[in-house]
This record gives structure tokens, sequence and C-alpha cells, in this order.
């Protein structure tokens, strides 16, 4: 045996666990961490629970894995393999933190998820259901990966973004700033996705695309570096519809629905700007295609202050485009 349970300034229902040999960079003797019982750390390898951290419940920490800190690890939690659990960070439930991955700061990790591989979760995340994170993916800040969601790759998923449902965020994408991915869609590639962006349904994005400022893309589109259709706000003003590259771009004024070409600024209106293809036939974006967009747009958003007002002009400058108008 390398360690036995004391009695050594213990909560009610806990032990520490005492070093009885050397073993890693623990010494004979030395206190560890909480248990429930000798079943909550293996008797194997150099796994080890420091400080105030507590495993309890049917919770096991195995191989070479640690818990440190103010860390809790409870329930069926599993944490094996080079994997570290330290800081605040709470892992309960089924889940399984194995590898070389780490979770700490505010982390909480449950329900069937798992990271895994060289993965790191941190800040004030969340993982949970049967999500996944691993390989070299970050997930950090106050974020939330859950559902049936994966990050893997190089990916990183950080500042109040949510990934869920059926999503998958890999390759070296990063998604951050609120962004939500949902449903099954699809993020990779070089992407960056942030600042309220909202990518759901069977929406792909990739290559080098950037999405940005409350940009919504659903249905079943694809966004890359050499052709991405978004619809957006910018600077909280301008209504963009693009398509890149071999755009056009008018400029004008906005207000209830109608856009004005005229200089200059129209009192009660505000300035705008749409950017659009040249030729819209022929790059195959049909009226059918672009009204669904801004349906699934609508759908996911019409509760956002002003976006009612922004779809009803989109739908008619589509119309527009279609009509010969543009």
């Amino acid at each position: 045996m390398k360690f036995e349970l004391c009695a050594t300034d213990c909560p009610e229902g806990r032990f520490r666990v005492k070093a009885l040999k050397d073993f890693g960079d623990v010494k004979k003797g030395d206190l560890g961490g909480f248990v429930e019982s000798l079943n909550n750390l293996s008797q194997e390898g150099n796994c080890w629970i420091y400080d105030e951290a507590i495993v309890y419940g049917k919770a096991a920490v195995c191989d070479d894995a640690t818990v440190c800190d103010d860390a809790r690890v409870y329930g069926n939690a599993q944490v094996y393999g080079g994997a570290q659990v330290y800081g605040d960070a709470l892992v309960c439930e089924n889940a399984v933190i194995t590898g070389i991955a780490r979770v700490y700061g505010d982390v909480w990790v449950l329900g069937d998820a798992k990271v895994y591989g060289n993965a790191k979760v941190s800040g004030g995340a969340q993982v949970y259901g049967n999500a996944r994170v691993y390989e070299n993916a970050m997930v950090y800040g106050n974020t939330t990966v859950c559902d049936d969601a994966r990050v893997y790759g190089n990916a990183k998923v950080s500042g109040g973004a949510q990934v869920y449902g059926n999503a998958r965020v890999y390759g070296n994408a990063k998604v951050y700033g609120n962004t939500t991915v949902c449903d099954d869609a699809r993020v990779y590639g070089n992407t960056t996705v942030c600042d309220d962006a909202l990518v759901y349904e069977n929406e792909k994005i990739y290559g080098k695309s950037s999405l940005e400022k409350k940009d919504s893309v659903g249905g079943d589109n694809e966004a890359n570096d050499s052709s991405a259709h978004y619809i957006t706000p910018v600077q909280d003003e301008a209504v963009v519809l693009k398509k890149e590259p071999n755009t056009v771009t008018k400029e004008g004024w906005f207000r209830d629905g109608v856009f004005k070409e005229i200089e200059p600024k129209i009192p009660g209106y505000r300035k705008c700007k749409l950017i659009m293809e040249k030729d819209t036939r022929e790059i195959k974006l049909t009226k059918g295609h672009l009204t669904e967009i801004l349906m699934s747009a609508r759908k996911g958003l019409s509760d956002r202050k002003g976006r009612v007002q922004e779809d009803e002009f989109l739908a008619r400058f589509i119309n527009d485009i279609f009509d010969g108008k543009w």
C-alpha cells in the first residue's frame, strides 16, 4: 500500500490520505486531501489528492492523475491517466477527465461529459451532458459546452461562448464573445466566430472565414474563405448582405424598412451600407436560398431589439435584387 487513511483535521465522514512511502513528488508521511473510502484513490501509480481537495462517493482517482487545491470530485466521476484537476474545479456525476487534460479554475464538468487528450478547460467554463473536449482544444472563460457538442483539434472556445446540440468546433477555429454555435453546425479550419454571432442548424463555417458582431448564419449554408454570405449589422447601424469576393457597395439612409440612396443625411434615418454580389444569379444564390437564410436568422434572433425591422428591410431588398431594381 502507498497510503492509509487517518482522521487528522477531517470533516465528518471524510478521511485524510497519508503516504506510506515515497512516490512521484510525495514523500512518506505526507498528508494529502480527503476521501470517503480507500476506493476513491488508487494504491497504484503516482496518483494523489493534495491540499484541501475532496474525492468521495464512487469517484476514483487513478494512474498518475492528481486532484489539488479545493477541487471536488464525486458521484461516479473518474480522473485518471496523467490528468490534473485543481483550483475550485468540480467534476461529478459520470464525468471523465483523462489523458493529460487539465481542468482548473471555477470549472464544472458533469453529466456524461469527457475531457481528454491534451485539452484544457478553465476559468468559469461548464462542460456537461454528453459533451467532449479533447485533443489540444481549450475551453475557458464563462463558456458552456454541452449536450452532444464536440470541441477538439486546436480549437479555442472562450468569452461566454456556447456550443451545444450536436455542434462541432475543431481545427484551428476560435469561437468567443457570447457567440452561439448549436444544432448540427460545424465551425472549423482557421475560422473566427465572435461578438454575439449565431451559427446554427446545418451551417458550416470554415477556411479563413470571420463572423462577428451579431452575425447569424443558419440552414444548410456554407461559408469559407472564398464564399461567405452573412446577415449582420455593422457598428450597430449598417445592414449587410454580402457574398465575397466581387462585391458592390451602396450607401444611403434607412428607416422603417425603407432604404434611400440620398445625400446628405435625411432627418430620422440612420446611415446604412449595402454590400452585395455583382452578379447574384451567376453565383447561384437563389431567392429561396437568401430567404431561407433570412427566415432562419429571424427565427433565432427575433427577440433582439430592432431585428424584426431589419428583417423586413432585407426581405424588400432581396425582392428588389431579383426584380432587377439594383
